[in-house]
């Protein structure tokens, strides 16, 4: 049900909700029609044009709890629901996969709902086989020709294996136990999807799969759902098999090769609604080791970083590229480095904002890929930051010298882009400079 002209979109949109039914009801060892918890009729999708009408829509089924995602499926009226922002559908029409990968993912958690009689699946299976369909149905998506690993996969890969040298991954038998996560939405997200992965591509898998079956056979209350997998499941395996389980679970996490990972922020936009502008980084290799943490002490004396970075606009047309490196904070606000296509090298200073600034976050979204036939020419950007000043080159130039005092290497560190800027990172190297009472500042 569209909820605005949408045109080819809603049929393009069923057709996905479609796939990825079947995909969950193969899954769940049920047909398509499954054993529905009424003779209501079939589940509904609904797209939305405008956040108004979709955050209406979402107060009165969810009270809020889905306003930033800008997607969700809710048993009580068995339907999807999605939002296409109309003010971005240019925009987001240029994003191959967009649609179609929220789609899928919203309509598999409703198939396991509706399948399975409203079952409340614990949320490691609920978001894994959501996650699964997501990814099974993005495995022949013809935008991904060519081009490394799935986006989304290897954002989830890296933030998993950034919680492993952290310490702060969940165990799996505290996961089966029910223990509560701490960990933001993002991060339990990724870590809930890499398990069902990991789960459902061994024996294990056929375990997780017998109890889920039983549950939407009717063989298992679907109210019991939730305490049920994880109990029969920690029940099937002896202690020993149990932690043998962990060790492979953070072994297949760290045998994972990166691809990519997007980021998406808004740090400077008046409208700073979710979801108002989406914008895209791409970082290779693993983004975790260049930064210090907060948990970390921050290098007193300074730090220098090289990055390789090929910019590319997305409408040359329309707009210049513009990347940006976030050095920390200066008065409680994060202090950017910025790099535009006209030879400009600016430092400037932005205000949080709703949508985490400089936070690494999973993207359903595909950013928008250039020409491989015109692919950019790498450019090598070197900052020195020394209290009291930070210098930055463009290598081949002359460095360009700022002063900053009360900069704070704080943890808020990362790339970003400004609006229509797709840019491919490479390369990050990040070294603290040993204090020498002797050396004044200089440039690189």
């Amino acid at each position: 049900h569209c909820h605005f002209p949408c045109g080819e979109l809603g049929d393009e949109a069923l057709a996905v909700a479609r796939e990825s039914w079947a995909l969950t009801a193969g899954f769940l060892g049920q047909s398509q029609d499954g054993v529905r918890r009424s003779a209501d009729g079939p589940a509904t999708l609904h797209l939305y044009g405008s956040w108004e009408d979709y955050l209406a829509e979402e107060d009165r089924l969810a009270g809020g709890t889905f306003r930033e995602t800008g997607a969700f499926a809710s048993r009580d009226d068995r339907a999807a629901h999605v939002l296409v922002p109309g003010e971005l559908s240019a925009a987001l029409g240029r994003i191959p996969g967009h649609h179609r990968r929220t789609i899928a993912h919203e309509a598999a958690h409703l198939a396991s709902y509706d399948l399975a009689r409203g079952a409340f699946w614990p949320p490691w299976l609920a978001e894994g086989l959501a996650g699964w369909a997501e990814r099974r149905l993005a495995l022949d998506d013809a935008a991904f020709a060519g081009r490394r690993d799935d986006p989304w996969a290897s954002t989830h890969l890296w933030r998993v294996q950034r919680m492993m040298e952290l310490g702060t991954l969940p165990g799996v038998e505290a996961t089966f136990s029910g223990a509560p996560v701490e960990l933001s939405l993002p991060d339990a997200y990724a870590f809930w999807i890499e398990l069902f992965h990991f789960l459902a591509q061994g024996s294990y898998g056929e375990r997780i799969q017998e109890v889920v079956r039983a549950v939407a056979s009717q063989e298992i209350p679907a109210a019991r759902a939730w305490p049920a997998v994880g109990e029969i499941v920690q029940e099937t395996l002896s202690p020993q098999e149990m932690a043998a389980m962990e060790e492979e679970f953070r072994a297949y996490l760290s045998g994972g090769a990166l691809g990519w990972v997007e980021l998406f922020r808004s740090l400077e936009e008046e409208d700073a609604r979710p979801g108002s502008w989406i914008q895209y980084a791409i970082v290779e290799a693993q983004v975790g080791s260049f930064a210090w943490r907060a948990a970390e002490p921050a290098p007193t004396r300074g730090f220098r970083l090289t990055v390789q970075v090929e910019p590319t606009p997305v409408n040359p047309e329309a707009d210049p590229w513009e990347v940006r490196v976030a050095l920390g904070t200066r008065g409680g606000d994060p202090l950017l480095v910025a790099l535009d296509g006209e030879g400009g090298i600016h430092l400037r200073s932005f205000p949080p904002n709703p949508l985490g600034t400089l936070e690494t976050l999973a993207s359903r979204a595909r950013s928008p890929r250039p020409d491989p036939a015109s692919e950019p020419e790498p450019i090598t950007m070197e900052v020195r930051f020394e209290p009291g000043e930070v210098a930055v080159r463009v290598l081949g130039e002359a460095p360009v010298v700022f002063p900053a005092p009360g900069l704070s290497p704080s943890g808020l560190w990362g790339p970003g882009v400004a609006p229509g800027t797709l840019a491919r990172w490479r390369g990050w190297r990040v070294s603290p400079l040993a204090p020498a009472a002797s050396e004044g500042p200089s440039a690189p």
